[in-house]
């Protein structure tokens, strides 16, 4: 099982508050967006049996990439091919951002972007397993539940949360076009990657039932990676 849990940071820079009556200060709509930096984990679980038990074993690795450093297409097209390989997909809000985002973008450069139609279903059936695991939609009930952020949902885990940056801030910081800026952008970035991984082992504990000795594999291969 190969999982890649995303997320991206954005800016408008084409985006004119108040502009067609949309409110001063209000959240820029999607097509406005542009990613700035686009991170991803990939988490590949493998099982093998040896003798009467079964051994399990993580592999994780971080990608991440900023479009001053690599062209955006590059870095879609890279993304896109990770998916080729790839069985899930974990995201908070990437049904209603991070995916629509990147679609758009797809759509900008010219990008061949049909894997997403297999990817993009809300719910499973006896058909078609869930690929998509947007948290966000699963611990609010579909919407149901109001102002559940991944913040807070981080720091019920126990985990860092938002640290000295939140995305509110992301635009600003990287319209000034300070080295040291844009890095704490991707910094930021990366480390909502690993504690959406986080969260994520805790709500296979919690809602389907991983047996605690598979998670300490996890959380060990976790820490051996990423300190």
């Amino acid at each position: 099982m190969k999982t890649i849990i995303l997320d991206i940071e954005t800016w408008t820079p084409d985006w004119n508050e108040g502009e067609n009556g949309w409110e001063e200060g209000s959240f820029a709509p999607t097509a406005f967006h542009e990613p700035v930096v686009i991170s991803w984990m990939i988490a590949e679980r493998t099982s093998q049996r040896v003798g009467s038990e079964v051994e399990t074993s993580f592999d994780l690795g971080l990608k991440s990439a900023r479009v001053d450093k690599t062209s955006e297409r590059i870095i879609l097209e890279g993304l896109r091919d990770d998916f080729a390989s790839a069985d899930r997909l974990v995201t908070w809000n990437g049904r209603g951002f991070d995916m629509p985002v990147l679609s758009c973008r797809a759509l900008f450069w010219g990008i061949d972007w049909a894997w997403w139609q297999q990817w993009r279903h809300r719910f499973p059936n006896y058909k078609t397993a869930l690929k998509h695991y947007d948290l966000l939609d699963q611990l609010g009930d579909y919407g149901a539940a109001r102002g559940l952020r991944q913040d807070r949902v981080a720091k019920l885990c126990g985990l860092p949360g938002k640290t000295d940056i939140d995305g509110s801030m992301v635009h600003a910081l990287w319209a000034g076009g300070k080295e040291e800026d844009r890095d704490r952008i991707q910094r930021y970035c990366e480390q909502d990657v690993k504690d959406l991984w986080r969260i994520y082992l805790r709500y296979g504990k919690c809602f389907f039932g991983i047996p605690d000795s598979v998670l300490a594999l996890a959380e060990e291969a976790t820490e051996e990676t990423f300190g």
